[in-house]
């Protein structure tokens, strides 16, 4: 199956769901900078058996800050700081 199959079949069941009520068509909002789905696309992240979104743009600070997200992911203040990568 090509990706772009795969991505027609996905978008399809997803909104399938969506019509039988399975998948819950509330506003999705950047967990940092609170902007909606509707203003910028927002990464899904999979966290502690829920779901959580992030734009782009906050991305790096839950690469390197998520101390920051403190009170908005549970646990954010245990995470630490990262690895030095250079």
């Amino acid at each position: 199956m090509s990706r772009l199959h795969a991505l027609r079949q996905s978008v399809k069941q997803n909104l399938e769901e969506v019509r039988r009520g399975v998948v819950s068509t509330e506003a999705k909002h950047c967990l940092h900078c609170e902007r909606t789905e509707q203003q910028l696309p927002l990464l899904i992240l999979q966290f502690m058996a829920g779901q959580i979104w992030i734009c782009p743009q906050c991305l790096p600070v839950l690469i390197h800050a998520p101390h920051k997200l403190a009170g908005k992911i549970p646990g954010a203040e245990k995470f630490g700081s990262p690895e030095p990568h250079h």
